[in-house]
């Protein structure tokens, strides 16, 4: 039992302090959307700096496909998942 209160104890320092260390991801959370999706992300929350690269690249409908098409990491990460799956 007292095993098992030290582990808890330990996760929920760990957790704290994992909070600290990256509180400034948060508060960055809407800067680092525009490269999860550029394609959706909203010209007027981007930076100045940004905006016209943006519109630029919002615009240009390659670009839009290429971005939605899964990636050789997605594609492979699907692959695995069906032959993992096959076996059982």
């Amino acid at each position: 039992m007292e095993s098992e209160y030290g582990d808890v104890l330990y996760f929920t320092k760990l957790r704290e302090e994992f909070d600290h260390r990256f509180a400034d991801f948060k508060t960055h959370r809407t800067t680092f959307q525009i490269f999860v999706d550029p394609f959706s992300f909203d010209v007027q929350d981007a930076p100045p700096v940004l905006q016209i690269k943006l519109i630029d690249l919002q615009c240009n409908s390659e670009l839009k496909v290429k971005f939605r098409e899964p990636n050789v990491a997605q594609l492979c990460e699907r692959k695995r998942c069906q032959v993992s799956s096959s076996k059982k």
